[in-house]
C-alpha cells in the first residue's frame, strides 16, 4: 500500500537529490554480486545498491551496504563517508 511506504520514498528521493544523482546520466551497469550492483554516472558519481536481505561487507575497502538499501563509493581520496 503506497501510505506504508511514503515516508521511505521521500527520504529515497530526498538522499539521491543530495547526491546530485540527478546531475549526470548512468554511464556503466555491473554486477558484483548476485545481489550488489554498481552503477556508475557520468559526473563521477558511484552507488552501490544492494538488493539482498543481508549487509553486505567488502573485506578488503571495509565499504559496508545496508541490507535493501545503496551506498555511496567514496572517491579515491576522499576521507568524506
Amino acid at each position: 500500500y503506497y501510505l506504508n511506504w511514503r515516508t521511505n520514498i521521500i527520504q529515497m528521493n530526498e538522499t539521491l537529490n543530495d547526491l546530485g544523482i540527478y546531475e549526470g546520466y548512468l554511464v556503466d551497469h555491473e554486477r558484483i554480486t548476485d545481489n550488489l550492483i554498481k552503477v556508475t554516472y557520468s559526473n563521477g558519481l558511484e552507488v552501490l545498491i544492494n538488493y539482498d536481505n543481508n549487509i553486505y561487507q567488502d573485506s578488503k575497502s571495509g565499504l559496508t551496504v545496508t541490507n535493501n538499501w545503496f551506498t555511496v563509493v567514496p572517491k579515491e581520496g576522499d576521507t568524506n563517508e
